[in-house]
C-alpha cells in the first residue's frame, strides 16, 4: 500500500507550553532556498542583506493553529495556518510598516514557548489578511494593533533547527 502507516502515539509526558513568544517575518523572496527532510529544515540560504524582522510578544498574546483540509472527492489535502498576534501602542511608522506588511508575500517563522521554530509560508508564502488599528474606550483597554496572517501550504509546518535559525540575520 502507497500510504502505509508507520507508528501510533502514546500518551506524551506533560511538559509542553502553549502560546508563542516571538514572530520573525521577511519577504518571501528573501529565501533563496531551504532543505527540509522528515519535517526539519537543516539549511536555509538567505539572501544578503537582508532581515527577519522581530515581533516580540506579550504573554498569551498571539497563537499559530495549523488546520488539515482535505478532499476526499477530489482526492486533495493541504495545510492552512493561521496566524494571530497583537502590538501595543499606535503610531505613524508602525501603520507605515502595516502597509508594507499587507503588500508582501512573506516567508513568517514563529518561536513558539517551547523554544521550538516553525515555518509559515514557507512553499507558498504567507499573506497578511485582516488586521486592525484600535484606540480602545476604556482607560485599561488595548491601544495597539492586531495582525492576521494566512498559508495555505502542501505540507505540514516545518520545524526550523535551532542551529538554522541562528545563523540567520534579524532586526528588532
Amino acid at each position: 500500500m502507497a500510504c502505509a502507516l508507520t507508528q501510533g502515539r502514546a500518551i506524551d509526558c506533560r511538559n509542553s507550553m502553549g502560546g508563542i513568544e516571538e514572530v520573525y517575518i521577511s519577504e518571501w523572496g528573501n529565501i533563496e532556498s531551504f532543505v527540509e527532510a522528515n519535517g526539519i529544515v537543516s539549511a536555509i540560504t538567505q539572501t544578503v542583506s537582508t532581515d527577519f524582522f522581530i515581533y516580540e510578544l506579550e504573554k498569551e498574546n498571539g497563537s499559530m493553529v495549523e488546520t488539515h483540509i482535505g478532499s476526499v472527492e477530489n482526492g486533495t489535502n493541504f495545510y492552512e495556518s493561521i496566524l494571530e498576534f497583537s502590538t501595543k501602542n499606535l503610531s505613524a511608522s508602525q501603520s507605515q510598516e502595516l502597509d508594507l506588511l499587507d503588500q508582501n508575500r512573506l516567508w513568517i517563522i514563529v518561536k513558539d514557548n517551547n523554544g521550538i521554530y516553525w515555518s509559515m509560508g514557507a512553499s507558498r508564502a504567507a499573506d497578511k489578511v485582516t488586521g486592525t488599528s484600535v484606540t480602545g474606550l476604556a482607560h485599561g483597554d488595548m491601544n495597539g494593533y492586531t495582525y492576521s496572517f494566512i498559508s495555505k501550504e502542501p505540507q505540514r509546518m516545518f520545524e526550523i533547527d535551532s542551529t538554522v535559525f541562528a545563523g540567520l540575520s534579524t532586526s528588532a
